[in-house]
């Protein structure tokens, strides 16, 4: 699973929100509409929480394998099929 990267517009206003900056006000600062604000926002969020559900699962097969108990890509994939 591939994560997108943030585009320049999407960097610049996921960091004017973690700022504090209302919608409004980076609306105003960008000279964008605040719907193409909110657009970006949500885009934005999507891709960090793809990103942040990339890191997690990688992470859980690093640990799986650090343990012994996984030895194979395989047995990861038929573990992660398990409910």
């Amino acid at each position: 699973m591939a994560v997108p990267e943030l585009s320049a517009v999407e960097q610049q206003i996921v960091l004017l929100v973690a700022q504090g900056q209302s919608r409004r006000a980076i609306a105003d600062e960008l000279g964008l509409s605040l719907k193409t604000v909110d657009w970006h926002v949500a885009r934005g969020r999507r891709k960090l929480e793809r990103a942040s559900m990339l890191h997690d699962r990688m992470q859980r097969e690093a640990e799986l394998i650090g343990e012994g108990g996984l030895q194979a890509r395989g047995e990861i994939d038929n573990q992660r099929r398990k409910p």
